[in-house]
């Protein structure tokens, strides 16, 4: 797991990256990145997960881009398909280590270096006005009731008035009153 920090002091975002770690195989790879979002049911690789593998192996470059990766993934697949299986996988590897002109097997191993599909998302950080904003026990008032003692919420028990009434008819006092409302 490997942790990096972006953006601004002010947004003082974290972003995590999470990856497999090295691959053993080509095949192992390919059945990583087609198991993205899909469960590892999935054989095939569809073109965004094809664009997602070419940037998380470090394929992109100067003289390849990723416009070469479109490219190349419509070379290699069926005219009415949306995604390539293993052999056709393969096929764009040639294609890719022909356009970046280096050997195929050196590029494999380059890819399994870098291991599977990586997850990158981003980690809020409780510090100055978030600290204060999200601990429910600072809270007062109307929202103090909406949290029970370890600050979770209460969901719609803690929206609803508890007033004892059954309905309306409970609330009000419908006896004899004046013009003004003063009772007689």
């Amino acid at each position: 797991t490997t942790t990096t920090t972006t953006g601004t002091p002010a947004a003082a975002a974290k972003k995590e990256v999470l990856s497999a770690g090295p691959a053993g195989s080509l095949s192992e790879l390919f059945q990583n990145f087609c198991s993205i979002s899909g469960g590892s049911s999935q054989k095939e690789l569809d073109g965004n997960k094809f664009a997602k593998l070419c940037k998380d192996c470090q394929l992109l470059s100067k003289t390849f881009t990723t416009i070469d990766v479109d490219i190349i993934f419509s070379k290699v697949k069926d005219k009415s398909a949306r995604k390539i299986n293993m052999a056709q996988f393969e096929k764009a590897l040639e294609l890719i280590a022909a356009k970046k002109q280096v050997a195929k097997d050196d590029m494999v191993r380059d890819m399994l270096a870098h291991g599977g599909p990586q997850v990158v998302g981003t980690a809020a950080t409780k510090t100055g006005i978030t600290e204060k904003l999200t601990d429910a026990a600072l809270y007062t008032g109307a929202h103090k009731e909406r949290f029970d003692e370890f600050g979770r919420g209460k969901g719609k028990e803690g929206r609803t008035q508890h007033t004892g009434a059954s309905d309306l008819s409970d609330l009000t006092d419908r006896s004899e009153a004046d013009v003004r409302g003063r009772k007689l």
